[in-house]
C-alpha cells in the first residue's frame, strides 16, 4: 500500500493544481473544505484502473473505540460504516471539529506519533501505511458494498486476534525463559559454596558419592572448574611444570630456526607423517581462528602467546601426534580456565585418552570400529533418523571428527560445550557418543526434512539458541549404554578391522 502511495503522489506532481477554495471565516466550513479538498486530491492522484474497492479510506475519528484500541496491529482494515452511518458520523464530526479548526490533524499526528513510540511499525512507511487503511473512503467515491464491508472486518478481526496471540506467546516464552533461568542461578549459587567448602577439599573421599555425581552432571559452576577440571583428568603422565618449560623451550627454538614454511610442510608428502614436532610452525594458521567472537585469542589478545605456548609444547612433547587442526579448540577453552602449565597438563591428559588418541593420530582402523560403534547405538535409539541419513548417503564421520576433535566446542554454544566437558571429564569417552546421539534426537524432526547440503551446514555450527537442559534431557533419555556395553561393542568393531 505504501508503494501505491507513493506512485500516487509522484503522478499528482504532474496534474494539474486543485483550485483554490474561497476563503470562510466559519471554522466548520474551513474543516469541511479542507477535508473536500483532500479527498479530491486522492481521487485525483488514484490511477484508473485501480477497482473502488481498493482505495484508501480517511481516518474516521468518531468510530465505536478509539483508533489506539484499533492500532495494535499495524496492517489491518478498520471496521466499516454502511453508507447512511457515514454520512451521519461525517455530519457529527464535522459539528464538533467546529470548534477547533485541524483538530483532526492533530489527532492524526499524535495518532501516528505514538504508533512510532509503540514501535507499531517496522518505520515510517509502515506506520503511514496502516494510517491510510484505517482512513474512510473520500466522500466522492463509491461507498464499499456491505459484503465487502463485511469481509474487511472479518479480516481485520482475524489479523488482531494474530497479532494478539503472537504478543502473548511472545511474553509467555519470556517469563518462561527468565523463569528457568533464575531457578538455574539459585541452584548454581547454592551449588558454588557446596563445592567450594565440602566437596573440593574432601575430593578424593567425595567425588565417587551418589550427591556429587548427581551435582556433577547438572554442571559446574564456571569459578570451580579450574580446580575440578585438572582433578577430574588427573596427571597420570606425570608431567611436571619444569617438562612443560623445557617443550615450551624446544618449541620456541622451532620456531626461531630458520627452514621450510608451514606451507611446504602441508605440500610436501615425503615429510607428512616422519617428522610431526615440525608441525610446531602451522600453530599460527589456526590460532586466530580459534572462538574469534571472544577476541581473546587473536593476535594482540590476552591469551594469543599463551595458546601459542601450550601448542607448542605439546607438539614437541608428542612428536608421534604433532599439531593438529582442532587442538587449538581443547586447548583455549582450558586456558579459559586454568594457567598454562595446566593446560597443557590437561590438554596432554585427554589426548591420551583412547578415542582421542585414535582420531590425532588417525589410526584409520580404531576410528573405523568408533564410527561402527557409533553407528550401533543410532540405528538402536533413533532408526528412523538413521535411515534417513543412509537414504542420504551421509555417514557418521561427516559430522563426529569434527565433533570429537574439537570436544563439541565449536560446534555448540561455548556455554553449553562447557557443561558437556564437565561431564565428559567424569564419564570418559562413553559421554562422546552419548552427547552425539542426544544432539540428533534433540534435532530429529527438523533433519528429517533437510537435504545433504543443509545437513551438512547444520553439523559444522548448531543452533545458538540450544539450551543446555533440554539437551541435557535428550542425553538423559539414551538409555542403555553403560560402561559394559560400551566396552563390548568397541570390542566387536575392533574385531572387524582386524579381518
Amino acid at each position: 500500500m505504501s508503494l501505491f502511495v507513493g506512485a500516487a503522489l509522484m503522478e499528482d506532481q504532474n496534474a494539474p493544481a486543485e483550485p483554490t477554495p474561497k476563503e470562510s471565516t466559519s471554522p466548520s466550513r474551513n474543516v469541511a473544505e479542507t477535508e473536500t479538498s483532500t479527498a479530491t486530491a486522492i481521487a485525483a492522484t488514484t490511477p484508473g484502473d485501480v477497482p473502488s474497492s481498493e482505495l484508501v479510506p480517511t481516518l474516521d475519528t468518531s468510530r465505536e473505540g478509539s483508533v489506539a484500541d484499533r492500532s495494535e496491529t499495524p496492517n489491518s482494515f478498520d471496521d466499516e460504516l454502511d453508507v447512511t452511518d457515514a454520512k451521519e458520523a461525517t455530519i457529527s464530526r464535522r459539528d464538533d471539529e467546529a470548534a477547533a479548526a485541524g483538530a483532526s490533524t492533530g489527532r492524526r499526528r499524535r495518532w501516528f506519533g505514538r504508533k512510532k513510540r509503540d514501535g507499531g511499525g517496522s518505520g515510517g512507511g509502515a506506520v503511514l501505511t496502516t494510517g491510510l487503511i484505517l482512513e474512510h473512503r473520500p466522500a466522492n467515491l463509491p461507498a464499499k458494498s456491505a459484503s465487502e464491508v463485511k469481509k474487511h472486518r472479518l479480516e481485520y478481526e482475524k489479523m488482531l486476534a494474530l497479532a494478539k496471540k503472537k504478543e502473548k506467546q511472545a511474553v509467555k516464552e519470556k517469563k518462561k525463559k527468565e523463569a528457568e533461568k533464575e531457578k538455574k542461578e539459585k541452584i548454581v549459587s547454592s551449588s558454588i559454596e557446596a563445592w567450594k567448602t565440602d566437596i573440593v577439599p574432601n575430593w578424593d573421599a567425595v567425588c565417587g558419592t551418589k550427591l556429587v555425581q548427581e551435582k556433577w552432571w547438572h554442571g559446574l559452576p564456571s569459578s570451580v572448574r579450574g580446580v575440578v577440571w585438572p582433578k577430574a583428568i588427573g596427571n597420570s603422565l606425570q608431567i611436571t611444570e619444569d617438562l612443560y618449560k623445557i617443550f615450551l623451550a624446544r618449541a620456541h627454538e622451532k620456531l626461531a630456526s630458520k627452514g621450510r614454511s608451514p606451507e611446504r610442510e602441508i605440500m610436501d608428502p615425503d615429510l607428512v607423517g616422519k617428522d610431526h614436532e615440525k608441525s610446531v610452525e602451522m600453530i599460527h594458521l589456526d590460532v586466530s581462528r580459534t572462538f574469534p567472537r571472544l577476541c581473546m585469542f587473536q593476535k594482540g589478545g590476552p591469551l594469543y602467546d599463551d595458546l601459542h605456548d601450550v601448542l607448542g609444547a605439546y607438539a614437541c612433547y608428542r612428536p608421534d601426534v604433532g599439531y593438529v587442526q582442532g587442538m587449538s579448540f581443547l586447548a583455549a577453552v582450558f586456558l579459559l580456565y586454568v594457567s598454562p602449565s595446566e593446560a597443557f597438563v590437561c590438554l596432554a591428559g585427554i589426548l591420551n585418552r583412547p578415542c582421542h588418541l585414535a582420531f590425532f593420530r588417525v589410526d584409520e582402523k580404531k576410528m573405523s570400529a568408533y564410527f561402527g560403534l557409533f553407528t550401533t547405538f543410532f540405528e538402536e535409539h533413533l532408526p528412523k533418523l538413521s535411515a534417513h541419513f543412509e537414504s542420504l548417503n551421509v555417514t557418521p564421520d561427516m559430522f563426529l571428527i569434527d565433533w570429537i576433535y574439537a570436544l563439541y566446542s565449536k560446534a555448540l554454544p561455548l556455554d553449553v560445550a562447557c557443561r558437556v566437558w564437565d561431564v565428559y571429564f567424569r564419564d570418559g569417552d562413553i559421554f562422546l557418543f552419548r552427547t552425539a546421539l542426544g544432539i540428533l534426537s534433540m534435532y530429529q524432526n527438523e533433519m528429517l526434512e533437510m537435504e545433504f547440503i543443509d545437513l551438512g551446514r547444520f553439523f559444522t555450527r548448531l543452533p545458538d539458541s540450544m539450551s543446555d537442559e533440554k539437551l541435557f534431557e535428550h542425553i538423559s533419555r539414551i538409555g542403555g549404554i553403560t560402561p559394559k556395553r560400551y566396552a563390548q561393542v568397541l570390542a566387536h568393531q575392533l574385531s572387524l578391522t582386524e579381518k
